[in-house]
Order: C-alpha cells, then structure tokens, then sequence
C-alpha cells in the first residue's frame, strides 16, 4: 500500500470519530432546545389561562335597558338598629348631561307610591355635578339628598360608598381608585385584593334623616339604567358590597378611614355576618346569602380590560 494511501485512511479514521461526536452533540442540543421550547409554551399556555381565571370581572351596562338585579331579601335593607353601607366601584362611559341623573344602584319600589327605598346616583345640575342618595320611607318623607360638587372623569375608576345610620344622618363618600387599575379604561383592573390607592377618600357631605323612618320594600336591587336614553347609566360597576355592620366609626375620620381601599378593603374589617352581598372580582356573591345575579337588557359580565 503507498504512502499517500496509509496517510489518507489514517486522516480518515481520526475524522470519522469526530464528526460523529459532532453530529450526536448536534442532535442532543437540538432535541434539548426543542423539549425547553415545549416546556416554555406549555409554561406560557399555563400563565395565560391562570391570568385569565384571575381576571376580575365587572358589570358592563351598554346603551338601552341594561342592567343587573339581585332578588330581594331583607338584609338588602337597613335595619332600625344598625348602620347601613353600600359601597361599589364604578366606571362611566359618558356623564349624565345637565338636568339628567343616572342611577347606579337602587332598591325602591318603582312602581309603587310613594316609592319607599334607597338609590345612589349622579346628577348633573346647571352648573355642577353631584352624587345623590335616594331615601324615602312608607309615608313618603325623605327624597334625593344632593351632596357636595365632585370631579369625575369618564373612564376612570372611582369607589362610591354611601353611610346610613337610621333615624340619624346619611353621608356619601367618594375615593378615586383609577390609579389601582392602571389608569386607563382599557388596562385590566387589579385584582381586588390587591386594590391600593394613593388618593384619599373625600367626604361629599351629609344630611339629617332623623324624621324620616327605615325603608323595606320586596323591591329587587338594580345595578345600572332600567330607562332609556339620557336617562340610562352606561359604563361599568364592580365589587359591590352591602353590609349592616354595628359600628363604623363615630368620626368622619374613622370612617374614612373603614373605607380607604374600596370594598374589598372594607368587608375586611367587617364580620362576616353583617355582610348581606359581596360581589368580588369573581362575579359571584360571596357573602352567606349566595345571592344569584341577573343580567338583564345588554347589561353582560365582561373580563376587566
């Protein structure tokens, strides 16, 4: 055999080996990447449907009758004897014009004089606008009480909370919570335990209701507009808690500060047994009555964002 042939066969079996090495290093690395981009999707894939599960969900009240209910039942009024809170988020798509007021929750007999109840809603006056709360009794004494001029922008979100103690005073109370959801009407909405916010909670002022007896009617309560047009709340409520707690503060000081945060603060400073509804971001009732929630007209349930 010549030189030249033994050099070649000798060149030849030492790159044999490494080329082989080569391609099984090659293949191992292909295969090791192929199973880590396999694991990272199947990873995102498990974050994506985790974050979706934890959307919170709000109520979206669209143009026309839209609005949710609940059936009632008497826990959903005030009682002689305790305090009465309600306290929601709530987010508008457009501002009631000038003379109009839209109703964002209520509980009152519509269709019965003299129209006994309770009702939060905003109006806009000739030169300003208000948040009002509705209070009147069997007799008919009581009525819309007006409160202090406020600020609100459509698009942002603000925590509302009405204070009864009956036979004595109501009182309103308003905290803007937009920067807790991202600022914007089209960023999601945090997760309701984790509501925080930088802005304090105002005192809108209140009223003496000393003259004017409790409220109980078999009435459903309604989130959003049973009326149409201008009339009709459009927008968006969320968290909403009821309570009849016996004592929140003696002070509007103490009481701002129960109601700091919004609702899924404050049912943390109740006992759970005066809490007659607790709407969290699961779109359930999570307090001990379980209450259905009905959507009826175009009002849906919407995943926050």
């Amino acid at each position: 055999m010549s030189p030249t042939r033994i050099a070649l066969l000798s060149l030849f079996g030492f790159i044999a080996p490494v080329v082989g090495s080569l391609i099984f290093i090659s293949t191992y690395y292909s295969s090791a990447s192929g199973t880590r981009d396999l694991t990272d999707a199947a990873a995102r894939r498990r974050a994506a449907i985790s974050e979706s599960e934890n959307t919170p969900k709000v109520i979206t009240v669209g143009s026309g009758v839209a609005f949710a209910a609940v059936d009632s039942y008497p826990e959903l009024d005030a009682a002689v004897d305790r305090n009465f809170l309600v306290s929601f988020l709530v987010r508008f798509d457009d501002l009631p014009e000038a003379t109009y007021r839209h109703n964002l929750i209520a509980k009152y007999a519509r269709n019965k004089r003299p129209y006994p109840g309770w009702a939060i809603g905003v109006h806009r006056r000739e030169t300003s606008l208000r948040v009002e709360a509705y209070w009147r009794d069997s007799k008919g004494a009581g009525g819309w009480f007006p409160f202090d001029s406020v600020s609100l922008e459509p698009g942002k979100w603000y925590a509302i909370s009405l204070v009864i103690e009956p036979r004595s005073s109501l009182a309103i109370y308003v905290q803007d919570v937009n920067a807790a959801f991202g600022g914007t009407q089209s960023d999601s909405v945090a997760v309701a335990g984790k509501l925080h916010t930088d802005s304090a909670v105002k005192f809108e002022g209140g009223h003496d209701i000393s003259n004017i007896g409790v409220p109980a009617t078999n009435a459903e309560m309604v989130l959003g507009a049973t009326r149409q047009g201008k009339e009709g709340f459009r927008g968006n409520v969320a968290l909403v808690l009821l309570a009849r707690p016996e004592d929140l503060g003696s002070s509007v000081e103490e009481i701002r500060s129960v109601l700091d945060g919004g609702p899924s603060h404050i049912v943390k400073k109740l006992d759970a047994q005066d809490v007659s509804l607790w709407i969290t971001d699961s779109g359930e009732d999570e307090s001990r009555f379980a209450s259905q929630i009905k959507l009826l007209g175009q009002a849906s349930w919407q995943k926050s964002g």
